[in-house]
């Protein structure tokens, strides 16, 4: 999940860079639809199979392993919830929302994981820890969702993904081969066009005078040497 959160935001931020809002929403749905189906499979794999992991690991005394059961239970239902926390961070920090990007770590580390973690485990000793990975990760998302809401209900002009949907985000310049390529082409229009004015005809003119100047230079020489 964190390299599809190191390789997607810079692309993302590349057409934020081009004020490209389309793009932008196209790579974030990639984005979640790409981690969303690993997390999914993982999660999944972790919660049908969790006496594989522990075999894997080498857990042998029967208290321990269903302990770690447990523990990798709690674990699977967090992924769902910190891999979105995950990429909201990484994008927030992209379009330059760093105040929501790092409010999503004060919430998870400091106002949700650390409390329940005092609290749960003293309630429900060791399984209260892995309790907290859960109840932690949901929280903040759900913190996260209202304020994204409280934004928009209180500014409507940003769109779901919290950008500017008064600016045109398609047809603006993309950095992809057709587009580059077609910018190219319009700028190298009025340079093709120098060869019909008189700046063009003017500086052929002095080449040519130059030509002429050092073919008779060259021509008078031979007579000269010939006489």
């Amino acid at each position: 999940m964190s390299e599809l959160r190191l390789h997607g935001c810079p692309i993302a931020g590349i057409f934020y860079g081009a004020k490209d809002s389309g793009s932008i929403r196209r790579v974030c749905q990639k984005a979640l639809q790409a981690g969303g189906i690993l997390t999914l499979l993982l999660s999944a794999v972790i919660a049908l199979f969790p006496d594989m992991m522990c075999t894997i690991f080498n857990i042998t005394e029967e208290t321990a392993r269903f302990e770690s059961c447990i523990a990798l239970l709690c674990l699977a239902a967090s992924f769902l919830f910190g891999f979105l926390n995950l990429l909201f961070s990484g994008y927030f920090n992209t379009v330059k929302r760093a105040m929501l990007s790092n409010l999503i770590l004060l919430l998870r580390l400091f106002l949700y994981l650390a409390p329940a973690v005092l609290l749960l485990g003293t309630w429900l000793g060791i399984n209260g820890i892995w309790v907290r990975l859960i109840l932690a990760d949901a929280l903040t998302l759900g913190t996260m969702l209202a304020v994204i809401w409280g934004i928009r209900r209180r500014n409507p002009q940003p769109d779901r993904y919290l950008l500017d949907i008064s600016e045109k985000g398609e047809g603006e310049i993309s950095f992809s081969v057709r587009n580059t390529l077609a910018v190219i082409a319009v700028n190298m229009k009025p340079l093709r066009g120098l060869e019909y004015t008189g700046i063009a005809h003017h500086k052929t003119e002095l080449e040519s005078k130059h030509i002429l100047d050092r073919s008779v230079t060259h021509h008078g020489m031979v007579w000269m040497s010939l006489t």
